[in-house]
């Protein structure tokens, strides 16, 4: 099999993603250790400026590459691959030209229709948003695709440490309007964006100059055209389904009202997004190669354990304890956000679950069925936002969107197990396994948020399990890593 002259050795499924994790951890603690200041420096209207925007380009930014991108990691050839590569980046340039003159159109329609006049200006931005974002996920793949999490890592924490040093800096200048959000964003990934690119061209430039052509890319165009035809609508409905609150939310209510929201929604995104992404990540790689070697199945259950030691009680504990802890961290301004993020939790972590397995849909080529499956999504999330803003209660489309959310996704986690080979009754057990293991500490905590209704000691609480459950993730993890530390040893 043809590989770069980057390619990375064999190593252990918990290596690589042990590498990816404890980058994105760190991105993680940036990010959550700039929450607490932004929300004292920044009102809930620019948080839901902010979010309507991030929105819009996450939306953009998915199709930027016709899904091309997914690709990538495929084929055994890594000069077919390199052929990918170049294909997603060019066709990310040449979509976010055309948004150009689309923004210059619908700019002034959106910031009206929205009753947001803040967000003209910075809808701009738009293009730029799109294709740095668009580049980056083209680079990232590759970097899956070669074994390179380290890059991956450092990225991710380049992107969050940048992003908050730009928003808190412009906060402490006065600059508190959701522009000052906007932009600190796009700081970040952009300085993520030139610093995986600079290491890709450094390691493999030569490899793209030599194996890199029209005719090369023309024919991996042709070859993975169901990923555009099938993948660029599901993307766009998944993608759509994700952001329908923020945008519809912004349509029959108040900007505070999706400020809030995008508060709770990303104090549960966060952690998770990077860690289930992390996972993904070397998940995708990993399954590939699984699935050529009839060993997907084995891969699968693995992989679904660790997701369920890592991701069952931090939600728990938010479920328990969420608006609490926002009072504390973030003030009382913010402690609906905090309610939302409780009805919310349960959904989140049947998503965490689905999240690294979706990429099934694309190693087995079943884009028919993920397609089916966020037509359901996106229509069942749309009924539940238009219901709540109907009744005009917000607590009410938030519910709905806990609800429907914990069972489509539960749905998909069942899916994307069938296609593996691996039995319903296995998730069972493991689901039931942890949550015999974790609820004691559940239990303890809602009992002393029963009788003591002070904050602090509840919050003391909370501090003692989470100190337990890391040192339960240590003692599981722990003898994983000593032995992937071996296998590097012997490699």
């Amino acid at each position: 099999m043809d590989t770069t002259p980057s390619q990375k050795n064999q190593t252990s499924f918990v290596g690589d993603l042990t590498r990816l994790v404890s980058g994105t951890g760190v991105a993680s603690l940036i990010s959550l250790l700039a929450v607490p200041v932004l929300t004292r420096l920044f009102p809930p209207e620019a948080f839901g400026v902010a979010a309507f925007f991030t929105a819009i380009v996450v939306i953009l930014s998915r199709l930027s590459c016709l899904r091309y991108e997914m690709t990538i990691v495929l084929p055994q050839e890594a000069k077919e691959a390199a052929n990918l590569l170049g294909l997603s980046i060019l066709i990310c340039v040449l979509f976010a030209l055309f948004l150009v003159p689309v923004a210059y159109i619908v700019t002034p329609l959106v910031a009206s229709w929205v009753d947001m006049p803040a967000l003209a200006l910075f809808l701009w931005f738009v293009p730029l948003a799109v294709f740095i974002s668009g580049i980056y996920m083209a680079l990232s793949f590759w970097s899956t695709r070669t074994k390179h999490f380290a890059r991956l890592s450092i990225s991710s924490v380049l992107e969050e440490f940048f992003s908050a040093i730009t928003k808190i800096s412009g906060g402490f200048l006065g600059y508190i309007g959701g522009g000052m959000l906007i932009i600190g964003g796009i700081v970040g990934k952009t300085m993520a964006t030139v610093i995986l690119g600079g290491q890709i061209w450094r390691d493999e430039g030569r490899f793209f100059l030599h194996h890199v052509s029209f005719s090369s890319m023309w024919a991996g165009f042709k070859r993975y055209k169901k990923f555009p035809l099938f993948g660029s609508w599901s993307i766009l409905l998944g993608v759509g389904a994700w952001q329908l609150p923020v945008l519809l939310l912004g349509v029959f209510f108040s900007p505070v009202v999706v400020g809030l929201y995008a508060l709770g929604f990303r104090i549960l995104q966060m952690p998770m997004y990077l860690i289930g992404n992390a996972i993904g990540k070397v998940f995708m790689q990993r399954a590939a190669e699984a699935h050529h070697n009839n060993e997907l199945s084995f891969l699968v259950k693995k992989v679904f354990e660790k997701l369920v030691q890592i991701g069952l009680f931090p939600m728990l504990l938010l479920t328990i304890m969420a608006d609490d802890l926002y009072i504390v961290a973030f003030g009382e301004r913010w402690e609906e956000a905090g309610v939302y993020t409780q009805i919310l939790s349960i959904w989140a972590f049947f998503w965490f679950l689905s999240g690294p397995f979706t990429s099934i849909f694309a190693i087995l080529e079943r884009q028919e069925a993920q397609l089916k499956w966020n037509i359901c999504n996106f229509s069942i999330r749309l009924l539940s936002i238009v219901i709540g803003g109907y009744y005009g209660s917000a607590l009410l489309a938030i519910s709905l969107l806990g609800i429907s959310g914990t069972l489509i996704y539960g749905a998909k986690v069942l899916l994307t197990l069938h296609f593996s080979s691996v039995k319903w009754q296995f998730a069972a057990g493991m689901l039931l396994k942890y949550t015999c293991i974790f609820l004691p500490a559940g239990l303890f905590l809602g009992m002393l948020k029963l009788i003591y209704a002070n904050v602090w000691i509840t919050l003391g609480g909370t501090v003692l399990m989470a100190g337990f459950y890391g040192l339960y993730l240590i003692y599981v993890i722990y003898p994983e890593f000593v032995k992937f530390k071996k296998e590097s040893t012997k490699v």
